[in-house]
């Protein structure tokens, strides 16, 4: 089942006589268009995040290694 996002359930909410016209349509698909954007950037943004940790987390242990020995 495909997760529901807020800009589809606030569409939802709007009364069908509200939602029909094209001016409310067009708002919506461009509500969604901005949302996966933003979706997609925290994506992004949460990828590079965990890349640097897990380098600084390989150089703590080459930190570990050289100061203390292996």
């Amino acid at each position: 089942m495909k997760e529901k996002t807020a800009v589809d359930w606030l569409f939802e909410q709007i009364p069908a006589e509200w939602s029909s016209s094209k001016s409310a349509f067009d708002a919506y698909q461009q509500a969604k268009q901005m949302e996966k954007e933003q979706i997609m950037k925290a994506y992004r943004i949460g990828k590079v995040e965990i890349k640097m940790l897990s380098k600084a987390l390989n150089s703590g242990e080459q930190y570990y290694n050289e100061t203390f020995g292996k």
